[in-house]
């Protein structure tokens, strides 16, 4: 799709659309479509077609864009989001990466089309293919690393994502609700509670954490901490492994386990 009566037919589509501002925004846009320079005003424009609930528009804009900026990742990623199919978004990527050469794209796009390429990997059930992208590109996106977490997990690695979600965890001392599930059925997967309450014990501030290490607790027969009204303060309670043995073990020769 490309020249004037492209453009043309997308003006005409566009007086469909209700919401005024939105209307105002997409043909800024397509003003600006092909303009380097203007290229973020374009994809807010795409964006905000496609938020409004006008995917079909939105999708016609972005190949605008794309055929007239054909090495703009940022357009690409905005069309990669318009798509319904995996498949149609791995090949559009897959179409751009060979195209473009990889040092022109900046490091945050390049990881952000990696993560894509991943996720429409996994949709089209190619989750080999979808970690062999993942762990070439090292992402540090919270979205790949969601991603590459589900994907051990689905191909029955459940160690492997707990390590993935621990690293992000030593590195940044949170996770987010998705990487929290993802951990909790590794967990469960793996079946290693108390070295689980080992691995958390310093994170549970985190209230990601805290859900998940509570559920572990549940799991072995514990109290969960926030449960607990004879518990010692946080600064005194043992909760390493040996600590979590013992008080299991005592559980059980009280009969209560």
């Amino acid at each position: 799709m490309n020249g004037e009566p492209e453009r043309a037919g997308f003006e005409r589509m566009l007086t469909a659309v209700a919401d005024e501002k939105v209307r105002a925004q997409a043909a800024k846009a397509l003003k600006h479509v092909g303009e380097t320079s203007r290229h973020l005003i374009v994809a807010n424009g795409i964006a905000a077609l496609r938020e409004a609930g006008y995917r079909e528009l939105a999708s016609r804009l972005a190949r605008l864009a794309c055929e007239a900026s054909p090495v703009d990742a940022d357009l690409l990623l905005e069309l990669c989001a318009c798509l319904e199919q995996p498949e149609q978004m791995a090949g559009e990527i897959e179409g751009f990466v060979e195209r473009v050469d990889r040092d022109s794209v900046p490091p945050d796009r390049r990881e952000a089309l990696a993560v894509a390429l991943a996720a429409a990997y996994r949709g089209s059930g190619r989750p080999g293919e979808a970690l062999q992208v993942l762990r070439e590109s090292v992402t540090s996106l919270a979205r790949g690393i969601e991603l590459m977490a589900a994907l051990y997990c689905e191909t029955g690695e459940p160690r492997k994502a707990i390590d993935v979600l621990y690293e992000r965890l030593r590195q940044t001392g949170r996770l987010t609700p998705h990487m929290g599930r993802w951990l909790a059925k590794s967990f469960d997967e793996a079946g290693n509670y108390p070295q689980a309450l080992d691995m958390l014990r310093v994170y549970v501030n985190d209230p990601v954490v805290k859900e998940v290490y509570e559920g572990v607790q549940r799991k072995l027969g514990l109290v969960p901490d926030s449960e607990r009204t004879d518990r010692a303060p946080a600064s005194e309670a043992d909760h390493s492994v040996v600590g979590v043995l013992r008080e299991y073990t005592r559980k059980l020769r009280d009969g209560r386990g």
